[in-house]
C-alpha cells in the first residue's frame, strides 16, 4: 500500500475547519432575528416586520452560503478518507474559486487603473486605493494557492491515492 500525502491530509484538515466555521456561521445567521439586530445596531434605521424583501434575501444568502459550506465540509471530509468523489468535488470548488478571483483581480486591477492620479488624496480615495490593492493582492494569493492545490489534486501521485483498493480474490 501506497503512503498517503500529507499534502492532501493537510489540506483537507484546514478545508474542514474553515467550511465547519463557515457552516455554523451560516446556520447563526439564518435563526438570528435580523430585524432586532438591525435595531440595536442602527435603532433610526431599524427593519420594521414589513421589511420582507430585505429579510427574505438575507435568509435565501445564509441558506446557499450554508449550502456551499456544507459542500466544501463534505469534500474536504471525503478528501481526508480518500473518496475518489470527493476529489473531483473539491476541484470543482477551487475552479469556483479560482474563477471567483481571477473576477476579483480583473476589479481590482481596473479599480487602480481608473483611480484618480497623484495629487491630495481625500481619505475615501486613499481608504478606497488601499481597498483595491487589498483586494487585488488577496486575490493573487488566494488564486495562486488554489490553482496549486488544484494541480496538485491532478497529479498522477495524488490520483493513485484515491482510486478503489483491488479486489483480492
Amino acid at each position: 500500500m501506497e503512503q498517503r500525502s500529507t499534502f492532501v491530509t493537510v489540506v483537507a484538515w484546514i478545508f474542514i475547519v474553515f467550511s465547519s466555521l463557515f457552516l455554523l456561521e451560516a446556520i447563526m445567521f439564518m435563526v438570528m432575528p435580523v430585524e432586532k439586530l438591525s435595531a440595536l445596531m442602527q435603532p433610526a434605521q431599524a427593519l420594521k416586520p414589513g421589511d420582507t424583501l430585505y429579510l427574505t434575501f438575507m435568509h435565501g444568502f445564509f441558506l446557499v452560503f450554508a449550502a456551499l459550506s456544507a459542500w466544501v465540509l463534505l469534500s474536504s471530509i471525503g478528501l481526508v478518507l480518500r473518496k475518489g468523489w470527493a476529489r473531483i468535488s473539491f476541484m470543482v470548488i477551487l475552479i469556483f474559486n479560482l474563477f471567483f478571483c481571477a473576477l476579483y483581480l480583473i476589479v481590482g486591477v481596473f479599480g487602480l487603473v481608473s483611480m484618480p492620479g497623484p495629487g491630495p488624496l481625500s481619505e475615501p480615495t486613499g481608504f478606497a486605493r488601499s481597498m483595491m490593492v487589498f483586494m487585488t493582492v488577496g486575490s493573487a494569493v488566494f488564486g495562486g494557492l488554489y490553482g496549486f492545490i488544484f494541480y496538485k489534486l491532478g497529479t498522477a501521485k495524488i490520483k493513485r491515492e484515491f482510486l478503489p483498493p483491488p479486489k483480492q480474490g
